[in-house]
């Protein structure tokens, strides 16, 4: 997939803080369903 470069940058910026929150909490299923519900909203 190709994006634009300022929406590709947006979209890596939310990726990897939400794969460092992931990693940080990953003791809290909360948490972890949020990122789930991120991720399927942003791809």
């Amino acid at each position: 997939m190709i994006f634009p470069l300022k929406a590709q940058n947006r979209y890596l910026a939310i990726f990897f803080k939400l794969m460092h929150e992931r990693l940080e909490n990953r003791s809290s299923p909360a948490r972890a369903s949020n990122y789930e519900k991120t991720m399927n909203a942003t791809s």
